[in-house]
């Protein structure tokens, strides 16, 4: 049985952060450390809850698929081309994304330019 644990914090730890940080949780003789990242349901949570390791997971997984559509485009008709990157879209980028709602935008203009280079690729694949 694996059991993960994420402590949040402010970006200014303060003492009382720093101590929770140390401290080692024992569950039924099972020992939690702390996490910096814990993935759930295909979310990736941080400790600044900031979403950043997230979108970063998000917009990697993305443009590795991108690049893999493509290379095969030219083997694909414009509707299978057009299937591809509407599946591509909801499936990775718009998964879970309730959980992104007031994040900073710069951390949501990563998620636009994986959205963008999908909709280049469509159009003039």
């Amino acid at each position: 049985m694996r059991a993960d644990a994420v402590i949040s914090h402010t970006p200014f730890p303060t003492v009382r952060h720093v101590m929770s940080l140390l401290l080692l949780l024992s569950l039924k003789d099972q020992l939690v450390v702390p996490l910096d990242k814990v993935p759930d349901l295909g979310v990736i949570l941080d400790s600044r809850l900031n979403m950043e390791a997230h979108v970063a997971n998000v917009v990697h997984c993305s443009f590795y698929q991108l690049r893999w559509l493509r290379c095969i485009r030219r083997s694909l008709t414009t509707d299978a081309r057009r299937t591809h990157t509407t599946a591509f879209a909801t499936n990775r980028v718009d998964y879970c994304n309730a959980v992104l709602y007031g994040i900073l935008a710069v951390v949501i203009r990563r998620l636009q330019n994986s959205q963008f280079f999908a909709v280049i690729l469509l159009l003039f694949g």
